[in-house]
């Protein structure tokens, strides 16, 4: 059972490959506490209207985060307007 308001993203490119498949499907439930997500995957909506999945980090000042990618450079002191756990994924087939 999916927890409730949890939503389904789609993976494109390929920046945490090999953790995701582009194509795959992320999973993911409404998070309300950022520092609670420390060192956790997440889907992020940056406040320059990006949204990626992520590992969230702490930032170099309050309110921002770094997001790391399992293949490709990080985004420093990102701003994340809204964020959601990763509770699972569906491989493309």
């Amino acid at each position: 059972m999916t927890p409730e308001g949890a939503v389904a993203f789609v993976v494109r490119g390929d920046s945490m490959y090999p953790a995701y498949l582009e194509g795959s499907y992320i999973i993911a439930a409404p998070g309300e506490d950022l520092q609670g997500a420390l060192y956790r995957r997440i889907v992020a909506t940056l406040a320059d209207g990006r949204r990626v999945v992520k590992q969230l980090g702490p930032g170099s000042k309050p309110g921002r985060y770094t997001l790391y990618s399992a293949n490709g450079p990080p985004i420093p002191d990102a701003e994340i307007i809204a964020f959601a756990r990763v509770i699972g994924t569906i491989e493309p087939l």
